[in-house]
């Protein structure tokens, strides 16, 4: 009996450890088999996703020239053969559900040069604005979002620079779930969304955090992540006026800005019609903490706000120039800023001092997005700091002047 017994464990440890042996076996061949899968895309990330030229590769931006290399159709036999996402990517240009971007995407002679992950993750889109008579179950749907460092003014940038790249695409662009801007914004034709979705996102990053990247305009079908800031009015100004429809400020935050006005300004003798709201945008707090100035942020001097009021009151001959400077350094700007003809507005939330902005005639600039945006909602004339960001500073090495602030805006020191 003991003997049958002691036979019946070891079969069934004999049993135990052929199955641990058979599991061991499955998981270094099967591991191996995965890893030799996976060899292609994790040695060399397998795909370059934002196509250059030569002459493009390291350069602030892209080309604007319609007679420039990248803007001219790309030989086959250039392409890179060996490149299996890229094969993927490209053939689902061609799907009969895609609409054709705008154009070849830019010649690839240095198909290394700025590689990117495909990766999967795991995405929870608060919200997505999407191409008009589409859904987000449209076959052939793709999405289109960016990372989101800053505040309220580093976040328009990329949600309007977004939908300048998707414009005219079958491409959604997507808001994450901790963008604000739904809560400021009418934001027309956002659609409300609340899924994760494990997908492949092709990631890829602008040239310059401050300039134009034409390349971006002709991204293959595909979900895209773009780092990071995109800041150039040239990606969205051929759709200005959907952007302005869609940053219009809810009615709670309007309601707000427009009691500012009138506190300030709603006994002057002067008729309205002939008075000229300049918004003053006074930025000083962060940009005083020593990581922001050794990147190369700076702040205005009080030489610049004087140079740039006389400048509005020269150019507005006709009209009573009333100023309405918004600043969290009340102190420095009450000892610096305000006179007869200019008054300090109240504390608020960022939202509503940028709606106090937008509803100015005109608008003066200190430095950053957030008077850019004041300025460029208003719509008016606009002076800026011109000596932003720090000569030879980090910060002006990824900086195009040009591409940044608009042509018919002004530049002081």
């Amino acid at each position: 009996m003991i003997g049958l017994r002691f036979t019946y464990f070891r079969i069934i440890a004999y049993a135990a450890i052929s199955i641990v042996l058979l599991w061991i076996c499955i998981f270094l061949f099967g591991s191996g088999n995965l890893m030799a899968r996976q060899g292609v895309a994790l040695s060399s990330r397998n795909v370059r996703l934002l196509f250059t030229c030569e002459d493009c590769s390291g350069k602030k931006s892209g080309p604007t020239d319609s007679s420039h290399p990248c803007n001219t159709p790309l030989p086959e036999e250039t392409m890179s053969t060996d490149n299996k996402v890229f094969k993927k990517i490209t053939q689902a240009q061609n799907d009969t559900n895609s609409i054709a971007v705008k154009g070849p995407p830019c010649k690839v002679t240095d198909f290394k040069q700025r590689v990117h992950d495909i990766k999967s993750l795991n995405y929870y889109c608060g919200s997505a604005i999407l191409p008009t008579g589409y859904d987000t179950a449209d076959p052939g749907m793709n999405f289109l979002t960016a990372e989101t460092p800053g505040l309220l003014g580093n976040r328009m940038f990329q949600v309007a620079s977004l939908l300048g790249i998707a414009h005219g695409q079958k491409t959604a662009v997507c808001l994450p779930s901790n963008v604000n801007l739904p809560k400021y914004f009418k934001l027309k034709g956002v659609q409300k969304m609340a899924w994760t979705e494990s997908a492949n996102w092709s990631v890829t990053t602008e040239r310059c955090w401050a300039g134009f990247d034409s390349c971006l305009l002709r991204l293959p079908h595909h979900n895209f992540t773009v780092y990071e800031y995109l800041q150039s009015y040239k990606y969205f100004h051929p759709i200005e006026n959907k952007i302005r429809d869609l940053f219009t400020f809810q009615e709670d935050i309007l309601k707000q800005a427009f009691q500012i006005l009138d506190d300030l300004w709603g006994n002057e003798s002067t008729s309205l019609k002939d008075i000229a709201l300049v918004g003053v945008h006074a930025r000083r707090g962060d940009m005083l903490l020593q990581n922001h100035i050794n990147s190369g942020h700076v702040v205005a001097p009080s030489s610049y706000y004087a140079k740039a009021f006389q400048w509005m009151e020269d150019n507005l001959p006709d009209k009573t120039v009333k100023f309405i400077v918004v600043c969290q350094d009340t102190e420095w700007c009450s000892a610096n800023l305000i006179r007869e003809n200019a008054k300090l507005a109240p504390q608020a939330p960022a939202e509503v001092h940028l709606a106090l902005l937008a509803t100015c005639h005109h608008v003066i600039l200190s430095t950053g997005t957030f008077g850019w945006w004041g300025a460029w909602l208003a719509g008016g004339k606009a002076v800026y700091y011109e000596k932003y960001p720090r000569e030879n500073s980090v910060m002006v090495k990824g900086f195009n002047r040009s591409e940044f602030f608009l042509p018919s805006w002004v530049g002081l020191a």
